[in-house]
């Protein structure tokens, strides 16, 4: 994340790459190593039509 202050012309689609990378993680059929990463994952599933922020997701989840 840091390398994407370096790039201009790519900064934008760099980010969302990762983005992607992440929520792709969440949803492998994987075990949940944690409960915190199940809930996370089940409250993404079941809001991904909606524009979703790390910050409403933990107040949705009462983390901080």
């Amino acid at each position: 994340m840091l390398d994407a202050r370096n790039l201009k012309n790519t900064q934008h689609e760099f980010l969302l790459s990762k983005i992607y990378e992440l929520i792709s993680l969440l949803f492998e059929d994987k075990p949940a190593k944690n409960n915190y990463v199940k809930t996370i994952s089940d409250y993404i599933k079941a809001n991904y039509a909606y524009k979703l922020y790390v910050l409403d997701i933990a107040k949705a989840l009462n983390l901080n």
